[in-house]
């Protein structure tokens, strides 16, 4: 995307200096950073740029907040060009992951980010919920670096990580269900 063609916009205004933290990343990328509030002045403000490709940062939502699924289901039907994107944690419990799509996925986003999937344990629930739900993925995040640790995402690859991922669990609950029966003693020669 070209980066005069695109413009970031904040309308977080409840965590503490959310708008620097996106004009640092506006200044890294090239990018222009506004801050809209209110559902009203966002809509009128999306409409007064057709063709541009505006990134939305939104405040932070709980997996069962019911009342932020309802504004961004609002702003959607206000602004029918609107694509959404739900942000997911890769690292967080398959109970919260099942809660936050079922909250924010069909109705409200057209696909999601995965993000935090170098600190996941697993990524089986997380994929799970989202086969279940048949929300796309359109981009996975390996890491803290904006824009290096961001790209698009390929199942096979999401596929093959969740197997290798599986395969690590394994071997630690084989060696923790080694050391319960046999003592701690199992690991001294290693």
């Amino acid at each position: 995307q070209d980066p005069a063609n695109l413009l970031i916009i904040s309308t977080d205004d409840e965590r503490l200096g959310s708008h620097e933290q996106l004009g640092c990343l506006g200044r890294l990328l090239g990018v222009r950073v506004e801050s809209v509030i209110g559902p009203e002045r966002l809509a009128s403000r999306i409409a007064a740029l057709p063709g541009r490709c505006i990134l939305i940062d939104t405040p932070g939502a709980g997996s069962r907040d019911t009342e932020a699924a309802a504004y961004y289901r609002a702003l959607r039907e206000r602004c029918a060009a609107l694509t959404t994107m739900l942000v997911l944690p890769a690292s967080a419990q398959s109970g919260v992951i099942d809660d936050a799509v079922a909250h924010f996925g069909a109705g409200v986003s057209d696909c999601c980010t995965l993000t935090r999937i170098d600190e996941a344990v697993s990524i089986g629930g997380v994929l799970s919920a989202l086969v279940r739900s048949r929300l796309p993925v359109a981009y996975v995040c390996e890491g803290a670096r904006i824009p290096e640790d961001l790209r698009p995402a390929r199942a096979h690859q999401l596929v093959a990580r969740a197997v290798e991922l599986s395969r690590g669990a394994q071997q630690r609950v084989d060696d923790d269900l080694l050391a319960r029966r046999y003592g701690s003693g199992i690991h001294a020669a290693a």
